[in-house]
């Protein structure tokens, strides 16, 4: 790369932070009370289910999640028992809770706490957990902490407007982001037990995360895989011994089947809610299943798009580098976001992983203006994609309300691409 190409690199990445600044700077002016932590409605779900396994009610956690009706968005009977324990904590209307038992028996020592107390250090962990993942990529990057490199790799993550979403609706993407690169990072240094242990807790917390497997598959790392397998059995055999057998049955009998149909709106960024869209408008039909020719059509396209990643992960497989293999599993974890039935906006946080590995990789090898254009583009789309949801007119366009997820595809198989990464990188000596 001449001194030429790398100054263009700059400039590029310059202009792609101040798009994503100026889009999540928007939308803090546009919606209020952002940095408040009284709004973590998501994290009040949380709050509630860990309280009504500290009630011993474990066996209710699940009533209206399985009851055959798609559970996304769904707020609980009054009647019912979360809705209970909620009045209990001063929460007056709750969505279902439909993540695994394992997150609401982490959250026990939260949940005895006053519900103001409890959202206040839930808000601290995640900043928390957004600084050490923060340091993780950094590391991933072989950058050195309290760097200006550094630095640069966490005023992104400030610019990326998933994040400001994660933080204001107390989702646990800021948990996972850090598992994730954490769990590439040890991978990327030898400690596979430790990388193995960080994934499985991550699937263990949220189903997605499941397909890192593939690729450690595909290598044959069966260390790592014998690792990962024992974190879950241990997870399962916590819920079941916390929970009963019942409950976590229960859950994968009942809950995710009909969780796997998804939703059809442009804030659940999947193939899956592409398809509902185009079939039955741009508004969810709530606590409706979708057409079972679109929820399998969706289901196969998805699997389509896994397959073919796996096809490419094969080709590369022979002149594959150590040094290679943690884009490759960032480049997954962003797969199974647009490939899982619900990936809501700010899920892709997880894709900033990828994004900061091409930059650095745009910086260290030759990047043609084309390549550059798509990945500034990338970047724009997922970094600012929390803004799209405000720009109106662009609702009758289905690309442009879709464009996250069609960058991030692309980012995937550009990256999965035999040619799109050398075995062995070097600086350029103008860096």
């Amino acid at each position: 790369m001449t001194c030429l190409r790398l100054y263009r690199t700059h400039l590029a990445l310059l202009v792609t932070l101040s798009i994503c600044a100026a889009a999540s700077l928007g939308d803090l002016w546009l919606i209020k009370g952002y940095l408040s932590p009284t709004q973590q409605y998501d994290f009040e779900v949380y709050f509630t289910a860990s309280s009504e396994i500290a009630q011993h009610l474990d066996a209710h956690l699940y009533d209206e999640s399985g009851n055959g009706l798609n559970p996304q968005l769904r707020d609980a009977d009054p009647s019912g028992t979360m809705a209970h324990v909620a009045r209990q904590q001063g929460i007056q209307q709750i969505k279902l809770y439909l993540y695994p038992p394992l997150l609401a028996d982490l959250l026990q020592p939260v949940a005895r706490l006053k519900l103001p107390d409890a959202l206040l250090l839930w808000r601290s962990l995640n900043i928390g957990f957004l600084i050490l993942a923060s340091l993780s990529i950094a590391a991933l990057l072989r950058k050195t902490w309290w760097t200006l490199p550094s630095l640069i790799v966490f005023s992104g993550l400030l610019c990326f407007s998933p994040i400001w979403q994660a933080l204001h609706y107390g989702q646990i993407t800021l948990l996972l982001l850090f598992l994730w690169a954490t769990g590439i990072l040890a991978y990327a240094k030898g400690w596979t037990k430790t990388s193995a242990v960080l994934l499985g807790i991550a699937s263990l917390l949220k189903l997605t995360p499941l397909l890192a497997v593939v690729p450690l598959l595909i290598w044959r790392d069966w260390r790592w895989l014998r690792s990962f397998g024992l974190t879950l059995a241990i997870g399962l055999g916590a819920m079941v011994f916390i929970n009963s057998p019942h409950v976590v049955m229960f859950y994968a009998q009942h809950v995710v089947p009909p969780m796997s149909s998804g939703i059809g709106d442009r804030q659940n960024q999947t193939v899956l809610s592409v398809l509902q869209v185009i079939s039955s408008g741009r508004h969810p039909h709530l606590g409706k299943l979708a057409p079972t020719s679109i929820a399998w059509t969706g289901h196969i396209l998805s699997g389509l798009l896994v397959a073919i990643a796996v096809f490419l992960t094969v080709l590369r497989q022979k002149n594959l580098s150590t040094s290679s293999k943690p884009i490759i599993l960032a480049a997954f974890a962003l797969l199974s976001l647009c490939v899982s039935p619900v990936s809501w906006v700010d899920a892709f946080a997880i894709g900033y992983i990828l994004i900061a590995l091409q930059w650095n990789h745009s910086f260290v090898q030759k990047t043609s203006i084309v390549q550059l254009l798509l990945l500034t583009a990338s970047t724009a789309a997922l970094g600012g994609s929390l803004a799209i949801k405000h720009i109106h007119k662009l609702d009758s366009f289905l690309f442009a309300q879709y464009l996250p997820l069609f960058f991030a595809i692309y980012l995937v198989f550009f990256t999965l691409l035999p040619s799109s990464i050398s075995p062995t990188e070097h600086p350029h000596p103008c860096s």
